[in-house]
């Protein structure tokens, strides 16, 4: 802050310097009221045209720039060195550097100054410049609370199958000992069938008596001796 200070005051004292010397070369001219703004004028036109010779971005505002600044800085260092020569009470070379001193270093001065303002620390740029909340002395009622999110239920695992009960229970029994259920004979407990077994083993006998043998009619008996013929010329059979 000090620092800041100190070169705005020594930048005003190389302005007023600079100012007085343009005032007093177009007084006589101008009168006192037109060289104060003449002055003014061309004074503020070199700082501008500095400024804007140092930071502008755009090739073409930079090049204007130049031109404001030969012309406002020039007339500005032209007029006091002049003003200093014309006094004749100092050589021409300390004249000279009477006369442009103050101008030239305005000139520096006033860029210094605007590079300082320029500069901020570093906690001020990460802290906020909105303004914080309005305090009083009465109590602040506290903001109810938020209700907490319902915790999400896992989802369920796979149970495991139940056991049967022991009452249930199936006993394995093993390949070896199963055996295959066996249907039963039904030809052996057909009449025809024992009737036709009966002849094929050689027994003459005939179709009477052969239907009587299993309870069935002599034409039954006969049927199958012709049976069991169709089968076996060989064998002999009484039909009666």
């Amino acid at each position: 802050m000090i620092r800041r200070i100190g070169l705005f005051a020594v930048t005003i004292g190389a302005l007023a310097l600079s100012f007085n010397g343009q005032v007093a070369a177009v007084a006589p001219l101008l009168g006192d009221g037109f060289a104060v703004v003449f002055a003014l004028t061309f004074d503020l036109g070199t700082l501008l045209a500095l400024h804007e010779v140092t930071s502008a971005a755009v090739a073409a505002t930079r090049r204007w720039s130049w031109v404001a600044l030969f012309l406002a800085g020039g007339t500005a260092l032209g007029l006091n060195t002049w003003h200093a020569l014309e006094s004749g009470l100092l050589p021409a070379p300390a004249a000279v550097a009477v006369g442009a001193g103050p101008v030239v270093l305005a000139w520096v001065l006033s860029h210094m100054v605007a590079l300082t303002l320029a500069e901020q620390p570093a906690s001020v740029s990460t802290e906020s410049t909105e303004p914080g909340p309005e305090t009083s002395g009465e109590p602040v009622e506290a903001l109810p609370k938020m209700p907490e999110p319902a915790p999400v239920p896992p989802e369920p695992e796979a149970l495991p199958e139940p056991e049967p009960l022991a009452s249930e229970a199936v006993p394995e029994v093993p390949e070896a000992e199963v055996q295959p259920e066996t249907a039963p004979d039904v030809e052996a407990d057909d009449p025809r069938e024992q009737a036709r077994e009966l002849l094929r083993s050689g027994e003459v006998i005939s179709g009477k008596a052969l239907g009587e043998r299993f309870g069935r009619s002599d034409s039954w008996g006969r049927a199958q001796i012709r049976a069991v013929k169709a089968e076996r010329p060989h064998l002999v059979a009484v039909e009666k």
